[in-house]
């Protein structure tokens, strides 16, 4: 039994001695060895070559531009290697120019130690917001076999507004008292940005008044650069004519790309005098016979107050009187008013407003719209 057992021991051994004994003759004898890394192969080792080298980094980030308006970058490249550099125009999303390509070549050889200038140029037009522009220069150089140029920045309207929509809406405001409103104007790349004049097409009701803009309006008016500029306050002043009103200011800076801004301040402005219904209409009005419509002016308390037609589109006839319900001479605040078109009318479509004059010391002037479709005989 015992030399069974030792049978079975001298076997196993020797078929580990087998297994192991190929491993042991592959491997290093010098354990230093074990994690030796080789390098592969550069270029330079393969043999001399061209070497490809930019003056600084490829990637350009340049100030908040302006719309419409043109930049240009430039960087030197140098064959810093032992054989001739070419260069090929590659593929390019704005306009790049290498100083040495003439004639629109396509393709420039740089002696080991010559340089060129690789310049790009890019147009704004009308971006706005983040811009990103990039040319590619093709080499024979093994290890950079092509260089990208980079230019990115922000791209914005010369002069920026806040309403963007350049329109200042009053909505439904009392002429009672001063009504107020802000327009911003400002810019992210003239630092001085001044406003040196405004003018409105209602100056006796419509003012206006410059100052700076504060750190909080520009974080909220701001993205992501920096801008500069001012506010204007315009106030609408008491006693402007009551009705829908729609004026244009012109808010003049010294920015040279957007010298003008052009404002609508709009809204619809009530008082102590109000017409039911606020516009007039009136549709399939007969040519030939003519025909009118009836609205009712109401004073607040009640006062007597003096109207007169000031304007009065053609064929359109207006009167006014004081109301049916007027007792003793009394005044009861409340007022008809009749617009007629006459019998014998040219057909077609009409689109004005009746200006009436009262003698308020709050509503001077009344401006009530009135369409109108006059028919014409069949």
């Amino acid at each position: 039994m015992l030399r069974w057992f030792l049978i079975a021991i001298l076997a196993a051994g020797i078929t580990m001695a087998v297994i192991i004994a190929p491993q042991m003759l592959s491997k290093p004898a010098n354990k230093a060895t074990d994690d030796l890394k080789f390098p592969t192969k550069t270029a330079e080792q393969s043999g001399p070559s061209p070497v490809a080298t930019v003056d600084h980094e490829p990637s350009h980030s340049f100030d908040p531009m302006p719309q419409n308006s043109e930049g240009k970058h430039k960087w030197k490249i140098t064959n810093t290697g032992k054989l001739d550099l070419e260069l090929t125009k590659g593929p390019s999303t704005c306009s790049c120019t290498i100083a040495n390509f003439v004639n629109d070549e396509s393709k420039f050889i740089l002696k080991p130690g010559e340089s060129t200038d690789i310049e790009l140029k890019w147009e704004t037009r009308l971006n706005n917001g983040e811009f990103k522009k990039s040319a590619s220069v093709l080499t024979n150089d093994p290890l950079k076999p092509s260089v990208e140029f980079v230019v990115q920045g922000i791209v914005r309207p010369a002069v920026m507004v806040q309403p963007q929509d350049h329109v200042l809406n009053f909505s439904n405001v009392s002429n009672d008292n001063p009504n107020e409103a802000l327009v911003a104007v400002y810019s992210s790349d003239k630092t001085d940005l001044k406003i040196l004049n405004i003018t409105n097409t209602k100056p006796e009701f419509i003012t206006s008044k410059i100052s700076p803009l504060g750190a909080d309006e520009k974080n909220r008016l701001s993205q992501k650069e920096t801008i500069y500029g001012q506010k204007v306050v315009v106030t609408l002043k008491p006693g402007m004519p009551v009705g829908l009103f729609s004026e244009e200011m012109i808010i003049k800076t010294d920015h040279p790309r957007q010298e003008d801004i052009k404002i609508m301040v709009t809204g619809k402005m009530t008082g102590p005098i109000t017409c039911f219904p606020e516009v007039l209409r009136l549709s399939q009005i007969s040519g030939e016979k003519g025909g009118q419509m009836q609205a009712t002016l109401i004073v607040r308390d009640k006062k007597s107050v003096k109207f007169e037609v000031a304007v009065e589109p053609k064929p359109v006839k207006v009167t006014i009187v004081p109301a049916d319900d007027s007792k003793g001479g009394e005044s009861t605040g409340r007022y008809r008013l009749t617009l007629s078109i006459p019998p014998g009318s040219k057909p077609g479509a009409l689109d004005a407003v009746v200006v009436l004059k009262t003698d308020h010391p709050l509503v001077k002037e009344i401006k009530i719209p009135v369409t109108a479709v006059i028919l014409g005989t069949k």
